[in-house]
């Protein structure tokens, strides 16, 4: 097997077990001390996957994922359910390709705020989505158009909105304004290395970044860690592992 099929393979199985712990959250909501409480599907009849799952301000949850709208074609899927798992309300966006949802926060406004790829396996842009707190279209924006990316993480700050994610490999960290405005962008990487960022948060002093990195001509990949100041300037950078597949995901 190729190397970069051995990546691609690698980060579909990383997705799939984070939809799987993830969504074990929503269906399967368990008590403080033992015992299931409540289990729910939801989808139509075509392929449909939920990415990301985030705890809402009224107990509820907000879910975010992919929705095969018609056969062969998927657009992001969203959906509002209450604290007993009821569906409150759903909306699909997307386009005429492929488009992904791969993570999802609520707002300090009350809505919502979905970081994910447009257009996924033609141009992977890096796609960002601003919903209110009906789930109704605020904006959205692309990155990297000439490249191609993909957007893992959005993390919410007072004057905007922290992505990360990877574009051509290499991990990438950027700062936008409350309109999806680009604020800064700092990329990060050696060449002829591969590297994807899963996740990234801030903290008092800067930015940490999670991943995996693959060294030049390595067959396995490395857990790598980055640590930033706010400017998204490198303090350092850590790898982390033994001689099998290692990597850093984040929950």
């Amino acid at each position: 097997m190729k190397k970069m099929d051995r990546i691609i393979m690698l980060l579909l199985v990383l997705f799939s077990i984070f939809v799987i712990a993830e969504m074990n959250k929503v269906m399967a909501s368990f008590s403080s001390e033992f015992g299931q409480e409540w289990e729910k599907n939801y989808g139509g009849n075509y392929f449909d996957v939920g990415g990301c799952v985030f705890k809402t301000k009224d107990n509820g949850y907000i879910i975010s994922g992919i929705t095969e709208t018609t056969y062969n074609s998927w657009d992001a899927w969203i959906l509002k359910i209450n604290d007993e798992g009821v569906m409150e309300w759903s909306n699909t966006f997307g386009g005429d390709g492929d488009d992904i949802g791969c993570r999802i926060i609520q707002t300090s406004d009350g809505g919502y705020i979905m970081v994910g790829i447009k257009n996924w396996l033609n141009n992977d842009d890096v796609w960002l989505l601003k919903l209110d707190r009906n789930g109704n279209y605020e904006w959205d924006k692309t990155y990297f158009e000439d490249e191609m990316a993909w957007g893992m993480s959005v993390y919410e700050m007072k004057d905007g909105y922290i992505l990360a994610g990877f574009k051509d490999y290499d991990y990438f960290l950027m700062k936008i304004d409350k309109s999806g405005n680009v604020m800064w962008i700092n990329t990060y990487g050696r060449k002829n290395d591969l590297e994807f960022a899963f996740h990234a948060c801030k903290d008092k002093n800067g930015f940490a970044m999670v991943g995996i990195k693959y060294e030049e001509d390595a067959l396995s990949g490395d857990v790598w860690l980055m640590k930033t100041d706010e400017n998204g300037n490198e303090i350092w950078s850590r790898t982390y592992g033994g001689a099998g597949e290692d990597c850093g995901f984040f929950r």
